[in-house]
Parts: structure tokens; C-alpha cells; sequence
């Protein structure tokens, strides 16, 4: 077997109403019926409803989003795109998600709250098997390939929320 190296992105945008998206969208939050998760240590979100994308936060978020996913689209030289599911999670003290990978062709994580003592995601790269943290601030997004296996290590500072997807490419 031969492997052939292609380069796999990891796009890092910044939101720059950031400031008030997030008040906004923690109120919704707030009122979103969420679940504790079975896996894991995460201490709430709302993945058993992500694909419905007519939710009162995702409505909000949504022309945010496609702002910065179409810059991405361009990039890539695609023509559309499709949203199949968006999700909230926040993790407390010791929250935490272990290595995983997404269904659809690209996965995203927008962080909404993030104290600069809690971790960012870490990615592996699939070929040489190393692990790196993307370095991002709150108010950063990223988008990756799906299959690229990521985590959210243990959250040591404050409650950490992040905004995540799946999208496929048309």
C-alpha cells in the first residue's frame, strides 16, 4: 500500500460581531431544552434536536454563519452547500469530549465562550499521526474535513461554548 499526501485545511475565520452574537445567543441558549450528555463529560447541549434548523437560536446564528462558510465554499471551489445539522455544547470544570470524527464532507466549531484558560480543539493529522491544538480566541471559528479525528480536552477554566456542525458540499 502506498499513501499519497493531500494537503486536508483547517480554516480559521473570526466572527466580527462576535460581541453580539454571544449575549444574544446565551440568552437563547438559556432557554433551549438541552440534555446532559451520555458520553463524555459534557455538561449540556442540544445534539438530540440538530437537525432541526428551525430553532430560535439557529435562526439567529445561521446568516452569521453562511457569512463566513461561503468564504470557505469560495476557497474550495465549490459551488453550494448544505447544512445538515448545528448543535450547542458547554462544558464546566473537567468537561470534556474524547476523539471523534463527523459525518458530512466539513465540521465546524464556533467558540462562543471561551476563557483563555480553557483548551481549544486538537486535531490529529491523518497522516502523520501527530496531535496539534488549533489556536483560536473566542470568537474564532473553525471548519476542517469531517473525517479528520479532533477532541475538546479537559476544560480547566470557566464554563467553555461552542457552536458545532456538519455541511456537506454540492
Amino acid at each position: 500500500m502506498k499513501k499519497i499526501r493531500l494537503c486536508q485545511p483547517v480554516y480559521k475565520l473570526n466572527i466580527p460581531e462576535h460581541n453580539f452574537i454571544k449575549d444574544v445567543l446565551l440568552l437563547f441558549l438559556e432557554k433551549t431544552k438541552s440534555y446532559s450528555s451520555k458520553i463524555d463529560n459534557i455538561s449540556s447541549l442540544d445534539w438530540e434536536d440538530a437537525s432541526n434548523l428551525d430553532r430560535e437560536w439557529v435562526s439567529f446564528f445561521l446568516p452569521f454563519w453562511n457569512q463566513q462558510v461561503e468564504t470557505v465554499i469560495r476557497d474550495i471551489e465549490c459551488n453550494s452547500y448544505s447544512l445538515q445539522d448545528i448543535w450547542f455544547q458547554q462544558y464546566t470544570d473537567n468537561g470534556e469530549h474524547g476523539w471523534h470524527t463527523h459525518g458530512g464532507n466539513f465540521t465546524g466549531v464556533y467558540y462562543l465562550e471561551l476563557d483563555k484558560k480553557s483548551p481549544s480543539t486538537e486535531i490529529i493529522d491523518p497522516f502523520s499521526k501527530r496531535k496539534f491544538c488549533v489556536k483560536v480566541k473566542e470568537g474564532d471559528m473553525i471548519i476542517f474535513p469531517s473525517h479528520i479525528k479532533h477532541r475538546a480536552p479537559v476544560n480547566n477554566g470557566k464554563r467553555k461554548t461552542i457552536i458545532s456542525w456538519n455541511f456537506e458540499i454540492l
